[in-house]
């Protein structure tokens, strides 16, 4: 069998109607469906047996396992409990709501038979039953799609009442464990948790045995080996009434640990049943405190501590941007009269330096006219008083003409900058010209808007947050459900154990079986019919 695809209708988490396509291709023979937990791989995989087998797919919480919905099998109470199950399984929203139409799985399937290929789809629907009827209105269609091709069509050629045994002829249930299981139990085999042939332990390694058995045909050998084994028992005569009355006794003490054990599956399947109304009940109260967000209040101190840095940090830049602008940030809004200052500064500071020179010669011509007038140079120089007087003028004619006549230093200069108040202006001027001033402001700006946006999303959830008042009960409630449900756990896997213990106990009382059955073989008085029976049993020992 090769699946080819599934349709799920309003089944669990499944809103509405979901098909998936499990068609596969040479270059892509694999199809992963991934997801979170609760996203739906579970129910997508268990939808799929449920379609097949109807209560005999169905969990173990539905207390219906190897039952068939209208055909035989199972008590009132396990159909009871198989429709309980399917109730459950209806989709509902947010309001705990079922909706009126019919929930469906499909599986569509390619089958392959003595060399020929013929593709299935079978359509298991339910709703609840008419009111007065009671229980749930179920109903099973198989359909075969044409050598031509086109659609499915109604399976004619088997009744509709034997559609169910028509399914479980061509793909068995026992068969089905072996190829059709989940990643969990995938991990549970590779960890030696499950088994096969008897290698595993609890209920999962003996339904693997079980598989192969149905794989092979044993079963039926298996009964007709115990057969063989009763009727030996019956027949004995004189010494061998011993061993016949230790033959009914192991016999009887076999029966009575099957009957414990199907007791403990039903305890097992009544625990499972809690459990799913438990969880159920979880997944309500966490939708309640995810719908007032409550996954917010759970990081609210975070939150706040967050808020708390982004408005220190945005605080933080404003004061980098402040302090731009009171240094040369403003300045350079006008890089043309930056420049037009510049000129004018390296002017004045040029026209100062001129005027100092000129004061300088000023000063040393007058001393030296001074000298002149003086009778001490007159003297030494061995000139009249006119000649002093002609040396004096010519001295003072000399300057005026170096000095230019005296009106460029009468004038004050342009600005009367200090060198100090220069070099500063300049500074500031070439930090305003700065390319890395542009690229401080742009980063320091970023970084104050980036803050300020993280600030208003804090604020904003924390202002859509709950209050503990009233996310706090279902919080509780959640907890307290989630105890429960772990309690429930371990009271399932005490009652596995129990389980476990009695497969095993059944696997010891047939040990036991076979070694007085090869005791009554030594016997004395054994007849003719012993000794066919212990050839018989030998071959039956061999072929299993």
């Amino acid at each position: 069998m090769i699946l080819t695809g599934v349709a799920l209708t309003d089944y669990g988490v499944y809103r509405g109607r979901n098909e998936i396509d499990l068609s596969c291709t040479a270059d892509r023979p694999v199809v992963l469906i991934g997801g979170l937990n609760g996203a739906g791989k579970t129910t997508l995989f268990e939808a799929v047996r449920l379609c097949l087998y109807g209560a005999g797919g169905a969990p173990a919480a539905a207390g219906g396992a190897g039952r068939r919905p209208g055909g035989g099998g199972g008590g009132k109470g396990g159909r009871a409990a198989y429709e309980e199950m399917l109730s459950r399984r209806v989709h509902r929203n947010g309001r705990g709501e079922a909706g009126g139409g019919r929930t469906s799985v499909s599986v569509a399937f390619r089958f392959f038979h003595a060399g020929r290929e013929e593709e299935y789809s079978v359509t298991r629907s339910w709703r609840a039953a008419p009111a007065g009827e009671g229980g749930v209105d179920e109903r099973l269609e198989v359909g075969r799609r044409g050598p031509g091709g086109g659609g499915f069509a109604p399976l004619d050629d088997v009744e509709r009442p034997h559609w169910q045994e028509f399914i479980e002829g061509i793909i068995p249930r026992g068969i089905m464990q072996l190829f059709f299981f989940d990643g969990e139990k995938v991990a549970r085999m590779a960890g030696g948790e499950e088994g096969i042939g008897g290698g595993g332990s609890g209920a999962s390694g003996e339904a693997i045995r079980e598989s192969f058995g149905a794989l092979l045909g044993l079963e039926q050998v298996e009964q007709l080996r115990a057969d063989l084994e009763v009727n030996l028992a019956r027949n004995l005569t004189g010494g061998g009434a011993a061993l016949r009355g230790e033959f009914e006794r192991t016999k009887a003490e076999k029966a009575e640990s099957g009957r414990s054990t199907e007791q403990l599956r039903e305890r097992l399947a009544q625990k499972m049943t809690e459990i799913d109304a438990v969880h159920a009940q979880t997944e309500a109260v966490e939708a309640k405190i995810s719908g007032l967000g409550g996954g917010f209040a759970a990081r609210r101190e975070e939150a706040r501590a967050g808020l708390a840095a982004a408005r220190a940090e945005h605080e933080a830049a404003c004061q980098r941007l402040r302090d731009m602008c009171d240094g040369a940030l403003p300045f350079s809004l006008v890089p043309a009269r930056l420049a037009r200052l510049r000129e004018g500064i390296l002017e004045d500071q040029e026209a100062q330096r001129r005027r100092a020179g000129r004061e300088m010669l000023r000063a040393g011509l007058g001393r030296a006219a001074s000298m002149l007038d003086a009778g001490r140079f007159r003297r030494g120089a061995g000139l009249d008083a006119g000649g002093a007087e002609r040396a004096a003028r010519l001295v003072e004619s000399v300057a005026g003409e170096v000095m230019g006549g005296g009106g460029e230093d009468a004038a004050e200069p342009p600005m009367g900058l200090s060198q100090s108040q220069a070099a500063g202006l300049l500074r500031t001027i070439d930090e305003a010209n700065s390319p890395s001033t542009i690229e401080g402001l742009a980063e320091h700006a970023g970084a104050a808007a980036s803050s300020a946006e993280r600030i208003a999303g804090l604020e904003s959830s924390l202002a859509r947050a709950p209050r503990d008042d009233e996310i706090g009960p279902l919080v509780s409630e959640a907890g307290r459900l989630r105890e429960k449900k772990g309690r429930l756990g371990e009271e399932a896997a005490h009652i596995e154990q129990q389980i476990a213990s009695g497969v095993a106990l059944r696997h010891h009382l047939d040990s036991k079986l076979r070694d007085i059955v090869s005791r009554i073989y030594k016997s004395e008085g054994s007849e003719r019919g012993v000794e066919l029976t212990r050839r018989v049993q030998g071959v039956l020992e061999e072929y299993a």
